[in-house]
This record gives structure tokens, C-alpha cells and sequence, in this order.
């Protein structure tokens, strides 16, 4: 939910709606709005100094990581969506099983 946050700085005096009628609730920033960030740098700083340390100890490789550990849980639905043998049961298990062995070793 969006609303709040708007509603806030609008309240604050930080944010007026803008004119629009596309159905939407446009808004702009006031000049109290502008002056804000100036008014309290110190704060600001220390914020965006937390955002820079959370993204160089954040791990790049989790959303690939993600990614691929979706792929088989997707294949793998689709392909039990058609008859399974027992064989191939046992086939499809192994390179599951293979797989996460492998990943253990590396």
C-alpha cells in the first residue's frame, strides 16, 4: 500500500496533488518539500551511508541463485503433467539427487 506515505508528506506540507484527470493522483513535491532534505543533511547522509553499506554486503548472485533454483521446480512440474514412468521417476531423482551432490562438493 502506497497511500500513506502520500497522504503523510501531503499533511507534512511536503507534497501537493497535482492537476490531472487521468484517474490517477498525481503529486508534486513543494518547495517545504525541497528544503526538507537540506534542513536535516546530517540524516540524510546517514541514511543513504546504510543503503551503500546493506548493498555492497548484500549478495550479487542471489537473484540468479533464485533464478535457477526456480527452473527445475518449473520443469519439473511441467513434466509430471504428463504420464511418468517408474523409470524415468527414478532418472529425473537421480539428477536431482546428482545435482545437489554437486553443488555440496563445489
Amino acid at each position: 500500500m502506497v497511500q500513506p506515505t502520500p497522504s503523510l508528506l501531503k499533511n507534512e506540507g511536503f507534497l501537493r496533488q497535482a492537476g490531472g484527470e487521468t484517474g490517477r493522483k498525481p503529486f508534486e513535491i513543494t518547495q517545504a518539500g525541497r528544503a526538507e532534505p537540506d534542513a536535516d543533511r546530517t540524516t540524510v547522509e546517514a541514511l543513504f551511508a546504510r543503503m551503500e553499506d546493506a548493498a555492497r554486503r548484500a549478495n550479487p548472485g542471489r537473484p540468479r541463485i533464485a533464478r535457477a533454483m526456480a527452473n527445475p521446480g518449473m520443469a519439473l512440474k511441467a513434466r509430471v503433467l504428463r504420464p511418468v514412468s517408474p523409470e524415468e521417476l527414478d532418472r529425473i531423482v537421480g539428477m536431482i539427487d546428482d545435482t545437489a551432490a554437486a553443488m555440496e562438493e563445489s
